[in-house]
């Protein structure tokens, strides 16, 4: 890639919040999550933990540079946008203070947006939209994005009116999520203790992942795996030779700074590979009641050991998850 060419990104946000999202990139600042402490600024070295995978964003996207963003301005339609400065040095971190996250904010602006369906978008251009990765590139598909740049229109207006009536709900649904999934998080935590919040878990990740063993295995051997619910799911090939895959979840009540020693417990779920034949992919601790604030130092000492936390506000949105698939 020569040295001043153009390149193409894929770029996610948050979809519970478009509205907002769609407002800061109207005053060119392109906002991204992960971002709920000063110490997650990306200037800083080395960075935090947590922020890592928007560093790459931070390193390789310079002025001029085309960034493909589903879901903005719109639900169902898809921001072209264009970085109008080097991000690694027009980058700003300043976190709203009714957000208390999205501190990131790269120059961009909004050149226009369309359809992912509308005629013009070619099928491989569709299908890199689907990547879930929140950063990605698109150098290979410049072409299918120049011909959109070319026509100079909105090439939003031709979805029926079935899709924009869906996408219009979709949008409405996911803004108030987030206060849906705060409500239940309320709720269940004045009824629940950590081991009914293993059994309304199972009920939750079942929902979340379709088609996987999601078990209990709590109990006499915990304290040879240490893990409370185990999520398993095939690979691919035939039985009896394919190798199946597990995510190992260990759930705690602990509130404030919580111990090291949850991280010592989870990541004895390699236990599971010796006595089961699963291939471990993830190791996470579930918090029902910490916060990430108090706990920097536990997420880096898990970090070593490739162990991940969810604490209670990643939990909310886990609940309104659930629900917008249970319900929706």
């Amino acid at each position: 890639m020569a040295q001043g060419e153009i390149r193409y990104w894929g770029y996610r946000i948050h979809e519970k919040e478009i509205a907002f999202l769609r407002t800061e990139l109207n005053q060119r600042r392109l906002r991204q999550g992960w971002g709920y402490n000063q110490g997650q600024d990306l200037r800083n070295r080395p960075v935090d933990a947590g922020v890592r995978r928007n560093q790459r964003m931070f390193d390789e996207v310079k002025k001029g540079h085309i960034l493909l963003v589903p879901h903005l301005p719109y639900w169902g339609q898809v921001a072209i946008v264009e970085a109008t400065e080097d991000w690694n040095t027009g980058y700003r971190f300043a976190i709203p203070e009714d957000k208390r996250d999205y501190g990131h904010i790269f120059p961009a602006r909004l050149r226009m947006a369309f359809s992912r369906h509308n005629e013009h978008v070619v099928g491989d251009l569709r299908s890199t939209l689907r990547n879930p990765a929140r950063f990605w590139n698109i150098d290979r598909f410049k072409d299918g994005v120049k011909t959109l740049l070319d026509k100079g229109q909105d090439l939003t207006l031709d979805i029926s009116d079935k899709e924009r009536f869906e996408n219009a709900i979709q949008e409405a649904f996911m803004s108030v999520s987030e206060t849906l999934g705060n409500e239940a998080y309320v709720r269940l935590n004045e009824q629940f203790s950590a081991e009914s919040w293993e059994n309304a878990l199972i009920e939750v990740l079942e929902v979340i992942y379709p088609g996987c063993d999601v078990r209990h295995t709590a109990g006499g051997r915990e304290k040879d795996h240490g893990t409370d619910i185990l999520i398993e799911m095939p690979g691919l090939g035939r039985q009896p030779d394919r190798t199946s895959y597990a995510i190992a979840v260990q759930v705690k009540d602990h509130e404030g700074t919580v111990s090291r020693s949850t991280v010592e417990q989870i990541a004895k779920a390699k236990h599971f590979e010796r006595d089961e034949d699963l291939v471990v992919v993830e190791k996470v601790v579930l918090m029902t009641k910490a916060n990430k604030t108090d706990n920097a130092k536990l997420v880096e000492a898990g970090a070593k050991h490739n162990v991940r936390f969810v604490f209670a506000d990643d939990l909310k949105e886990i609940l309104a998850d659930y629900a917008s698939r249970r319900w929706a």
